[in-house]
C-alpha cells in the first residue's frame, strides 16, 4: 500500500501536459526529490502521456481519446507514476522507450492493469544513486 497517493484526470489532449507536469513536480518535491530527479519525472510524463494518447497529438484518430487519469504514488523510497486512458492505440516509439530508460528506473508500456502504463523511480537523494 503506498505511503501517499494523488490522483488526476485530465482531458486527453496534449494542451494539458503541463498540469501534469506542475502536479507531479510538486508531489516529487515533497518527497524529497533533488532538482535533477524532477525534471527527469516531468520528461517522463510527457512520454507516458504521448504514448497514452496514442500519437493522436500528430494525426486524428478513428476513436474517441478518453480522459487521462492519472495517479502518482510514494511507496518505500520510490515513485510511480501511472497514466491510464487515452487512447486504445498506444504509441510506443522508440524513441519513447529510450527516454523512458534513461530517466526511470522501471517501465512498462503493456497492457496490464487495463492499458496503464507505468514507470517507476528513486530520487538519487534517497537511494542507491
Amino acid at each position: 500500500m503506498s505511503d501517499d497517493l494523488v490522483g488526476l484526470t485530465l482531458p486527453g489532449s496534449a494542451q494539458y501536459v503541463g498540469i501534469a507536469r506542475m502536479a507531479l513536480a510538486t508531489f516529487a518535491a515533497a518527497h524529497g526529490f533533488s532538482y535533477d530527479d524532477i525534471e527527469d519525472l516531468r520528461i517522463a510524463v510527457d512520454e507516458l502521456r504521448s504514448v497514452a494518447l496514442g500519437g493522436a497529438e500528430r494525426a486524428p484518430l478513428p476513436e474517441p481519446i478518453s480522459p487521462l487519469q492519472l495517479r502518482f504514488a510514494f511507496d518505500a523510497g520510490a515513485l510511480t507514476l501511472s497514466v491510464a486512458g487515452g487512447s486504445r492505440q498506444r504509441c510506443v516509439t522508440p524513441f519513447a522507450e529510450l527516454i523512458l530508460k534513461a530517466v526511470a528506473e522501471e517501465y512498462d508500456l503493456g497492457t496490464t492493469d487495463g492499458c496503464e502504463i507505468t514507470c517507476r523511480t528513486r530520487s538519487r537523494r534517497l537511494g542507491d544513486g
